[in-house]
């Protein structure tokens, strides 16, 4: 991803807009303004990635039921909070409901930047997470059924013998199929494979 990154910016007062204008440029993130939730997520364009930045008045009475709403509606960006009035215990419930953090306005302005452009990175580093795990689901759909077996005895951790006395063939024929899961999987190595499954298929490997 080359593309400029947005920052949305939903903001019934305007005093989040003129913070956030006030510690970004124009090269260096884009910014779109909406008045209210309802508004930004009956027009937002979930495809750029960026972060929400929210103003609030009360954290735990208007942050709280705002994060619920943006959350119901499947909006994964990286939420930054900034309330006029903040206590520990509405932070903590803020972060309880997903905010990315929680500032207290007026925000420094070196602090706001500074969490402004993590909660991007996060947004960023999300975005290719999925698309490399979406990459490896669909590598390995394209797997035959014995190189699916012999995989699935690899990431348990068991030798090219074991594997071979399981599946009842020759140790030559599963150096042969693992050679096919690692060109089709572009892995480097076995401990590659098992990075990579691992990392597309989590709950497999929960105990």
């Amino acid at each position: 991803m080359h593309e400029v990154p947005t920052v949305f910016v939903v903001d019934g007062d305007g005093f989040v807009h003129d913070a956030v204008a006030s510690c970004t440029s124009a090269a260096e993130r884009h910014t779109r303004s909406f008045a209210s939730a309802e508004e930004f997520l009956s027009t937002c364009d979930p495809a750029p990635y960026g972060c929400l930045v929210v103003g609030v008045q009360a954290a735990s009475r208007d942050g709280v039921p705002l994060l619920w709403s943006i959350r119901a509606h499947d909006c994964r960006l990286p939420v930054v909070v900034v309330a006029r009035e903040c206590d520990v215990t509405g932070a903590v419930a803020l972060m309880r409901a997903g905010a990315f953090c929680v500032m207290v306005a007026p925000p420094d302005r070196s602090e706001f930047r500074r969490q402004i452009r993590e909660a991007v990175a996060s947004d960023l580093m999300r975005r290719r997470h999925e698309a490399s795990v979406g990459e490896t689901s669909s590598r390995l759909s394209a797997l035959t059924s014995r190189e699916r077996d012999v995989l699935d005895l690899l990431v348990a951790g068991h030798s090219t013998k074991r594997i071979a006395a399981t599946l009842h063939v020759s140790p030559k024929t599963v150096d042969k199929h693992r050679h096919q899961v690692m060109r089709k999987l572009e892995a480097r190595n076995v401990a590659d494979v098992v990075r990579k499954v691992v990392q597309a298929r989590p709950d497999a490997f929960r105990r």
